[in-house]
């Protein structure tokens, strides 16, 4: 009985799309590649995927009219707030010698003439005010004022590196004047001059809403304000630290602020969302949360080690960095979702209830996804030089690696369990009528 289901299930079993051996981006993922890389507007992606011990990556479209060929995984990109998980992990490493811990105020590692906003409590009263309401009762409003008998509640570390601290997006929100009228003059290069004493500067200006720590509000102004806060006490700048501590150690030398010239001609040019060529963004104060250029194959070494925890020499840093603490309520994925220290977590599916630490970015001319999932050993980068989003695509096609992985290891146990040598059962293939 069991060879007659057998030899109904096994040739059922072969037409499973499950990719031939070595090929990891198979016909699905490259039609979602090139519905993205042929819509007008849009110009070149970059693909690339882990599976197991297996690596692809895969070009589509073209860089740019003038740089007419596809894009590899030596192309390099900007890659906006992907920068930020690279920031949260030179916090752990810090944390790790010792230097602070994760609950510390950051006030007590700034300059003492730079002033840090705080979370005042308040207490409220009600109050008689003068005059009737229509029902004839005394007219009451509430009164809420500063408790002196309660501490400010200060900012720590972790609040900035999980999105917690109540400070605003962007540099914008210090400001009280037009904010439009700002972004207008810098629209080309919005962040180029805004300088770390500039952002020092106008922290003063900024009251907290809410008590730090408590509600999730993402906030590159916080992540840049960890990445110089790093910096300074190290004595360093951010691209010096991030290359000795976490790009030399991944083995990630195509990744940095700058595009050294000998790697210009690889560096795209961005295209914003009519398809029209932008200027590349650069960052001072800013470049921790948003800054970074990388490229395809070292993003890939950096999921890679996120995997592999236990072969590589920052593992216990990036398994913290991976930890969910907060929930991030109304999640604009439509999916349940949690906040890191710098990646999000969200589940993939309810079909497949699996927790996906993903981050994506985006600049004038770009845009960006990096997700993994440790349970089923996958990851993913894409990399566009176009405006156009590719969030959708990324966990379409992380959905597809899971069940074409899932599918697999059905297969595998089946054989394995049932088929043994000798004993493989008869298949039976109806002739075709003429």
């Amino acid at each position: 009985m069991k060879n007659y289901l057998l030899s109904i299930f096994f040739p059922m079993m072969l037409l499973i799309p499950i990719g031939s051996a070595g090929q990891i981006i198979d016909h699905t993922i490259d039609k979602l590649a090139e519905k993205y890389a042929d819509k007008h507007k849009n110009r070149a992606l970059v693909i690339g995927v882990i599976s197991g011990e297996k690596t692809e990556v895969k070009g589509y479209g073209h860089v740019s009219r003038v740089q007419d060929f596809k894009p590899d995984e030596h192309t390099i990109f900007e890659i906006g707030s992907v920068s930020g998980v690279f920031t949260t992990t030179l916090l752990m490493l810090e944390t790790q010698k010792g230097s602070f811990r994760l609950d510390d105020r950051i006030t007590d590692f700034l300059p003492e003439d730079i002033y840090m906003p705080a979370f005042q409590p308040f207490t409220c009263h009600m109050e008689e005010t003068s005059g009737l309401v229509a029902t004839g009762h005394e007219r009451m409003r509430m009164i809420c004022e500063p408790d002196p008998d309660q501490m400010p509640v200060s900012i720590s570390f972790c609040d900035l590196a999980s999105h917690t601290s109540g400070l605003p997006n962007t540099p914008r929100g210090f400001y009280t004047w037009n904010p439009l009228q700002w972004l207008s003059k810098h629209s080309k290069d919005p962040y180029s001059d805004f300088s770390r004493e500039e952002l020092y500067n106008n922290l003063y200006r900024y009251v907290l809403s809410v008590p730090p720590g408590s509600f999730f509000q993402y906030s590159e102004a916080g992540m840049s304000l960890l990445g110089n806060i790093l910096t300074d006490y190290n004595h360093t700048s951010y691209n010096e630290l991030l290359s000795s501590r976490l790009l030399g150690p991944l083995g990630m030398y195509d990744t940095g602020i700058e595009v050294p010239i000998n790697k210009a001609t690889r560096f795209a040019a961005g295209h914003d969302r009519k398809g029209r060529i932008t200027d590349h963004w650069h960052y001072d104060a800013m470049a921790p949360a948003a800054g970074l250029r990388s490229t395809a194959g070292d993003l890939l070494r950096l999921l890679r080690a996120n995997l592999d925890l236990d072969n590589n020499a920052i593992g216990d840093a990036l398994a913290q960095v991976q930890q969910p603490r907060i929930d991030v309520p109304k999640h604009k994925t439509g999916r349940e979702t949690m906040g890191g220290y710098g990646w999000f977590i969200s589940i993939l599916s309810e079909e497949t209830n699996l927790p996906v630490n993903w981050i994506n970015g985006g600049t004038g001319g770009f845009r960006s996804f990096v997700a993994f999932n440790r349970d089923r050993n996958i990851g993913i980068v894409i990399l566009s030089n176009s405006a156009n989003a590719v969030d959708k695509m990324g966990f379409k096609i992380l959905e597809h690696l899971v069940q074409r992985k899932d599918q697999k290891f059905v297969i595998e146990s089946i054989l394995e369990k049932d088929l043994e040598i000798g004993d493989m059962p008869e298949i039976y293939f109806m002739p075709l009528r003429s």
